[in-house]
C-alpha cells in the first residue's frame, strides 16, 4: 500500500483507484491505514533531512 500511496502522489495512479490490496476493506480501514503510512513516510523525511542538516563535513 505504501508504494501506491507513493505513486498516486506522483500522479501515476487514476484518481479514486483503491489497490488491490484494499479491496474488500472498508474505507475506515483504508484511511486508518494510509494515516499510519503518512505518518511513518513523513517521520522518515523528518529523520533524513535532519540527519543531513546535521552532518559534518
Amino acid at each position: 500500500m505504501t508504494k501506491q500511496l507513493k505513486d498516486a502522489a506522483k500522479g501515476s495512479t487514476a484518481e479514486n483507484e483503491r489497490p488491490a490490496a484494499c479491496n474488500g476493506v472498508d474505507d475506515k480501514t483504508v484511511q486508518k491505514y494510509v494515516g499510519e503510512i503518512m505518518e511513518s513516510e513523513i517521520g522518515k523525511q523528518v529523520d533524513d533531512t535532519l540527519n543531513s542538516a546535521t552532518a559534518q563535513p
